[in-house]
């Protein structure tokens, strides 16, 4: 079936910008601005292949563990172990994956190409065997109590940890930040950060920063962690560049100034990505401003933005949206259970990139000037674009003109995974507004 463009012909499509890493300007901005055909493309299989399933690093993580083995550790070095769990159908080499504990005692993975299920590494001797590996130890390596188990990928991104942090919980980040009143934290004016290493900024507020200014800059940045802070009035939040396992988690903001418009300089999101590899971005909030893309990943790889509640106030963009993912391409960042509220003239999308997932997200758009579609895989890129899973998502998005327009299908990304979506949901605004 055919779709209609919504940009017209391709003569008249406007160029897409690309950034260069020498001087990085704004985001290429993309879109979607006119009509489009409102048709749901029928559930359909992705064919996985060798280098996708390789590149889906995000689909592993810790799902458990033993740390206190069943009567003296010392005599039972086995029953001590982590549970490593691949949740997706491809199958994922994890050679030169490392695990260690709270203490830095560290097991490297040799060539293991891991299917759909679970792993346990047991901490004592053993030949391996499906579903098991030994370490090898010939004393105890996990603490009883307080201990940590970590998973690095091989570029040294982190890819999960166990147990998993209170604050992964809405309840837990409530206690743990909502608390604290908004803009109260004191103030801070922008912070810029070269070639740095295990930093963690937090208890901040950046306000009426004034000009083009990002609040928080980062270049050439690892295992850098933003936390409890708050922006006011801001022209940009977060803007990491070239950078790996970035975290933000805890955040509020208010009014993003921008402007939007392509200006030359990076503004217009409350968090912006770019040749990022490794990350999460969750459990924040915001309301308003003059965004563009609110959360960008453009050309980064391995992140996951999950549980954030973002809602649109003031924006004049003609081509933003709530979350962007596979933005000029990329690999492998997950949108999970986030709840956008008339945000951008698009709620959440694929343009470009490979296995990037859009699942349980609740994205609700009214109708609004510039308003377009709650959700699109299409491939503006130009480049690689392929496994895209759009899943369990509840979705209620009218047009400018009032008209339902859920789903967009605008193709060169092969298959679309789809199952359990909901783009008529019966959402309201009440229940779903964002209060900071």
């Amino acid at each position: 079936m055919a779709y209609a463009h919504p940009l017209g012909a391709a003569a008249d499509r406007p160029p897409r910008t690309r950034r260069t890493r020498a001087t990085p300007p704004q985001v290429a901005r993309r879109l979607v601005s006119v009509a489009v055909a409102a048709t749901i493309l029928g559930a359909a299989l992705m064919v996985v292949t060798a280098g996708a399933a390789a590149a889906a690093t995000t689909c592993i993580s810790i799902s458990g563990a033993r740390f206190n083995a069943a009567g003296a550790d010392a005599s039972n070095l086995n029953g001590e172990w982590v549970k490593i769990t691949n949740r997706c159908s491809s199958i994922i080499n994890i050679r030169g994956w490392r695990l260690k504990d709270k203490a830095g005692n560290t097991y490297t993975f040799a060539s293991l190409r891991m299917g759909n299920g679970s792993l346990f590494v047991h901490t004592g001797k053993g030949a391996a065997r499906p579903g098991h590996r030994y370490w090898g130890r010939t004393a105890e390596v996990w603490n009883n109590s307080s201990e940590k188990a970590y998973l690095y990928r091989a570029d040294g991104s982190l890819a999960s940890s166990w147990p998993r942090a209170a604050h992964l919980s809405t309840s837990s980040t409530s206690k743990l930040s909502w608390t604290v009143k908004f803009g109260s934290r004191p103030r801070s004016g922008p912070i810029v950060l070269r070639n740095c290493k295990n930093v963690t900024i937090s208890n901040k507020t950046f306000r009426n920063l004034g000009g083009v200014t990002n609040a928080i800059r980062l270049d050439n940045c690892t295992n850098v962690t933003i936390k409890y802070v708050d922006f006011i009035n801001v022209a940009e939040g977060i803007y990491a560049f070239n950078s790996r396992n970035i975290k933000v988690y805890g955040v509020r903001y208010s009014n993003i100034t921008g402007p939007s418009g392509r200006t030359g300089y990076n503004t217009g999101n409350f968090v912006q990505f770019h040749q990022v590899n490794g990350g999460r971005i969750w459990h924040n909030k915001g309301k308003g401003g003059d965004t563009e893309d609110v959360i960008s990943l453009f050309q980064s790889s391995h992140v996951m933005v999950e549980s954030n509640r973002l809602e649109g106030t003031n924006w004049t963009s003609d081509s933003g949206s709530g979350i962007a993912l596979g933005d000029d391409g990329g690999t492998g960042n997950t949108a999970q259970n986030n709840i956008l509220v008339n945000i951008g003239q698009v709620g959440i999308h694929v343009s470009g990139g490979t296995n990037h997932k859009i699942i349980g997200n609740t994205i609700l758009g009214q109708p609004r000037a510039n308003s377009n579609v709650g959700i699109y895989v299409w491939n503006q890129a130009g480049g690689t674009c392929s496994g895209a899973v759009v899943k369990n998502n509840k979705v209620y998005w009218r047009k400018a003109d009032g008209t339902e327009q859920g789903w967009w299908a605008g193709g060169g990304c092969g298959h679309v995974t789809m199952s359990g979506n909901n783009f008529s949901a019966s959402l309201t605004h009440a229940k779903l507004a964002v209060k900071l």
